[in-house]
Order: structure tokens, then sequence, then C-alpha cells
């Protein structure tokens, strides 16, 4: 019907005319909301967690070592044309048992299995740590990516306009073909420059998600970066705080005092072990033979205790002993190299940091005359007084002084972002960003 019709025209027309809802942009992440989202949700932090609550178990079973078992049991036999000799009978009881080693070895594996659980609560701070820096270099990465992508679409429009300047003047006959296609090639450069940064934008994008966890479409953003702007440190202050602080430092020695232990738990090898039993016994017999049924029961509660002496094992236990021995040579070396490694880490950051800092204020001086030239050189140009070549000259020395500008500034940030892990103080400051 005609009415129909004109509602369905009517409906639709008002559908077309409602506004348009713009899509939602992403949220942008700073560098601190990205370290939080990652200490919640990756998988190298998650399975660490995962580390230090099976550490903690193991030190449980250790305890539990010390606790008495406490078991029961029970049997039932009846045999078929029973007689006196074999009557029925039911037999149940209650014992607990418990064996120690006259050297407290229980008590040392104890003391092990709280060792334990620190070093993985020490090598857990350690991924963390790691991962965050990871997170970091990623991230910088991809703001220096983003910056190029800013740099070329800028150089494009320079270039843009000075081809279609270049054209008039071609129809003019103030200038040559080649000028043309030098314009026209410098242009073709930007844009693969741009599709490179963009490129490597994409891809630092998909590392962040990796590296955070993140499952839904996020910017980045610059929060909390200006408190890295005046940040200095020299690298003897770096290594102080490093052996106070840094988890790498007190994994190693940690990894000391187990193995330690470990020599120590060998050695009570040697001591004879010493067992205990306590329990209460009650026995039932019941017999019906020759019209005669005869039934009794029995008690019984006992405590016995024993001693057990190994003579010859063919040299197990020494083997054990030289071996906790020789690995706890290893963990005193580890715990040297790892400072020769750290006071290395330490000078290579501060001397990163002064280096991207003098860059920094040399490079301001060469982005400021680059940028000035370029604009002389284009003015003379267009009054003749310059050709194309200079014109491209200025531009591309223009595009390399913006270019090592971002390059100076993010690897400053970087070389901050390493002083404070060699330091150990990473992930405190990145979880306290904004």
């Amino acid at each position: 019907p005609v009415y129909k019709w004109i509602w369905g025209s009517l409906i639709w027309g008002m559908v077309l005319c409602l506004p348009a809802v713009p899509a939602a942009s992403p949220p942008a992440l700073g560098l601190g909301a990205l370290c939080r989202h990652a200490d919640a949700q990756a998988e190298a932090i998650l399975m660490a967690h995962r580390d230090l609550a099976v550490s903690r178990q193991e030190q449980r079973q250790a305890r539990a070592d010390l606790i008495p078992d406490v078991g029961t049991y029970g049997q039932y036999y009846n045999k078929k044309g029973e007689t006196h000799s074999q009557p029925d009978t039911l037999t149940w009881g209650i014992r607990l048992t418990q064996s120690y080693s006259l050297a407290g070895r229980e008590f040392t594996a104890l003391a092990l299995g709280k060792q334990g659980v620190d070093r993985s609560a020490l090598a857990r701070e350690i991924t963390r740590s790691d991962h965050f820096l990871q997170v970091t270099q990623a991230y910088f990465n991809t703001l220096k990516s983003l910056r190029r992508i800013d740099i070329a679409r800028a150089d494009q429009e320079r270039l843009s306009a000075h081809q279609a300047f270049v054209r008039e003047q071609l129809k003019a006959g103030d200038v040559t073909k080649t000028a043309l296609y030098r314009a026209r090639a410098e242009l073709a450069k930007s844009r693969t420059d741009e599709l490179t940064a963009r490129n490597q934008a994409r891809e630092g994008m998909a590392n962040l998600e990796k590296l955070t966890g993140m499952e839904t479409p996020f910017a980045l953003g610059l929060d909390g970066l200006s408190a890295w702007d005046d940040f200095s440190a020299t690298a003897g202050e770096v290594f102080d705080r490093a052996l106070s602080q840094r988890p790498a430092i007190g994994l190693r020695q940690a990894e000391i005092s187990i193995y330690q232990t470990r020599v120590e738990l060998a050695r009570s090898q040697y001591w004879p072990d010493f067992s205990l039993e306590a329990g209460y016994k009650e026995n039932g017999v019941e017999s019906d033979f020759g019209g005669v049924s005869v039934s009794y029961d029995q008690e019984d509660a006992y405590v016995q205790a024993g001693i057990n002496v190994l003579l010859w094992d063919g040299g197990r236990r020494r083997a054990g002993w030289i071996m906790a021995r020789e690995n706890l040579e290893k963990a005193r070396e580890n715990f040297a190299r790892v400072k020769k490694e750290i006071r290395f880490d330490a000078k290579a950051a501060c001397l990163a940091l002064e280096t991207a800092r003098g860059a920094m204020e040399n490079l301001k001086e060469e982005l400021m005359s680059a940028r000035a030239n370029f604009q002389d050189v284009n003015l003379q140009f267009k009054y003749g007084m310059a050709d194309s070549i200079e014109i491209m000259d200025a531009n591309t020395l223009l595009v390399q002084a913006q270019q090592r500008m971002v390059d100076a500034r993010y690897t400053y940030y970087l070389a901050v972002a390493r002083i404070l892990h060699t330091r150990g103080d990473l992930v405190g400051r990145l979880l306290a960003m904004e």
C-alpha cells in the first residue's frame, strides 16, 4: 500500500538525517600506564609469580617434614571352615611415626626452603625490571618512528609546494626539466621514508601489545616524561645504589647463602638417622568350632625408637658434598662477575646519557640553522638566485637535523631508563609515573 511506502520513506529519511557519531579515539597511554598493565598481564611476570608460589609450597613441604605422620590401619580376616588355630580376626590401630637426623638435617632443609622463597622473590623482581626495560625500549622506539612519520609528512608538504612552483617555472621557461625530476625524486624518497617509519611504528605497537598484554587499541601518550628531562647521575653513585638495591645483586647473594646451606645439608648425610614410632593397636578374635564360641579383644599401646647408621654408600655422600662446595664457589664467582657487569653498565649508561644530552644541545643549534638556511634558500630560489639542487640540499639538511634531534632525544630517555634499571629502581619509578 502507498501509506506503508510513505512511512518507510519518512523513517529512512529521519535515519539519514541523524548526525554521524564520530568514532571514539583509542586512549593515549603513557609509559607508566603501559608498565602497570604489563605488571598485571604480561606472561613473563605472571610466570615469575607462579615460580614464587611454587617456592612457597616447597617451603611448606619442608616445614611438614618436621611434623610426625599420623596414620591408621585395619584388617579383617575370615576363613571358611574356621578352627581354633585360625579364628576370625579384626585388627585396627593408629600410629605416629617420625624420623630425624641427629645433625638436624630437617631443620637445615627448612632454612633452605625459606632461602628458596627469597631467591624466587628476587628472581621475580629481576623479571619485572628486565621486562619493564623491554617495554620502555619498545615505547621509545615506537615514539621515534611516529615522530619520523611527522617529519616525513612535513617534508612532503615542503617538497609538494616546491614541485608545484617548479612546474610553474618550467612552463615559463625559467628552469629545465632536471629541476622537476629532482623534485619528484625527493618527494618519492620522502614518501618511502614515511612508509618505512609507518611500518616500524606498526611493528612497535604490535611489540608493545605483546609485552604489555594489551588486547584493545591504544595510542601512545607522553605523560610523565618531563620528569626525566633534568635527570643526572654519576657512575659511582649508580654502582653504589645498585649494590644495595639491585635485585641481581640480592639474587647472587641469596644463591651464595643457598649453596652454603646445601653444603651443610650434604655434610649432615654422614650423621645417623633417628626414628620414632608410637601407636595403639586393638585385635579382636572370634571363633566358633564344635558348638564352642570363643571371643576376646587384645589392646596394645607401644613406643619404639631406632637409629640407622649408614656405613658404606660407595662414595655417594662425598660426591654430593664436593658438588655442593663447587656450586658454592661458582655462586661466589657469579657474584663477582655480576658486580663487574653492573659497574660497566653504570659507566656505559652514564656516558650514553652525557653524550645524548650534549648532542641535543648541539642539535638545537644545528636544527635552528638548518631551518633558517632552508627558508633563505627557498626565498632565493623563488627570485632566481638559487637553483633546485641548492634548495634540495637545504631541505635534506633540515630533514637530517630533525631526525638526528629525534634520535638524540629518545636515546637520552633510553639512557635514563638504563641507569634506573642498573641501580635497581626502574620498577618503582615507572609504576609511579602518571
